[in-house]
């Protein structure tokens, strides 16, 4: 994974703690598909990792992102 920075550590936690809070809302409707997340909040989905590593990388210049 290599070196992750503490912000870029925190902003992962959190947004996994803000998905699992939302996932059994999203799972009718989003079944399948890969939730992209910025500062606790669903910015996306997508129907590959791929793409919602693409779309993180193109939104976020900083990196700090999660799917």
């Amino acid at each position: 994974m290599g070196h992750v920075t503490l912000e870029r550590r925190r902003e992962l936690d959190r947004n996994f703690e803000q998905f699992l809070e939302l996932l059994p809302g999203l799972k009718a409707e989003h079944e399948g598909q890969f939730a992209l997340l910025r500062l606790g909040e669903i910015v996306g989905f997508f129907g590959s990792a791929v793409d919602a590593q693409i779309a993180g990388n193109q939104r976020f210049d900083d990196g700090i992102f999660s799917f």
